[in-house]
């Protein structure tokens, strides 16, 4: 069955190639380093659980400034916000 993919139509007659090339090509591969998420541009895990933390962390910090200039401003959001 001939495929409708455009990547496998390039290369070949439009069915999956189980070409590997040589042998030093394969080696030369599997000695490089790994692809990391600098050289790929994408996030991990990790990062997207940093980001959040710092994003979180951010926007807690705006919303208890943004409530303590409120309490001062009107004083019925006073009970929101322990006197000191």
């Amino acid at each position: 069955m001939e495929s409708s993919n455009p990547i496998l139509n390039r290369y070949g007659r439009g069915y999956a190639s189980m070409e590997t090339g040589s042998d030093q090509d394969l080696e030369q591969l599997y000695n490089a380093p790994a692809a990391s998420s600098i050289r790929t541009g994408r996030l991990t895990i990790d990062d997207v659980v940093t980001r959040t933390a710092l994003l979180f962390g951010l926007l807690d910090s705006a919303f208890f400034f943004s409530l303590a200039s409120l309490s001062r401003s009107f004083p019925w959001i006073g009970g929101l916000w322990p006197s000191s």
